[in-house]
């Protein structure tokens, strides 16, 4: 429990940190595959909370909406995972 309560706060501060790199790590670390394991709800909220805002970016940076946005970067995870 202690581990998860560190990393979650390193995860919020790489989130608050507004850096799209560190964002994009987060969502690297908590993105668990659909057919793997069960996602805690306390990574989920981080995934969730990391992907809105990396989603936001690319909209506007690519002018395309927020659900492509979404499709991207989960084309993207897969590709890595």
């Amino acid at each position: 429990r202690q581990n998860w309560i560190t990393a979650s706060k390193k995860y919020y501060q790489k989130i608050n940190s507004g850096e799209l790199k560190k964002i994009a790590e987060v969502i690297r670390d908590t993105y668990t595959k659909p057919t793997l394991k069960k996602k805690t709800a306390g990574k989920i909220k981080i995934y969730n909370l990391a992907v809105a805002i990396f989603s936001q970016e690319i909209m506007v940076v690519q002018n395309i909406t927020y659900e492509q946005a979404l499709k991207r970067i989960e084309f993207c995870l897969k590709t890595i995972t």
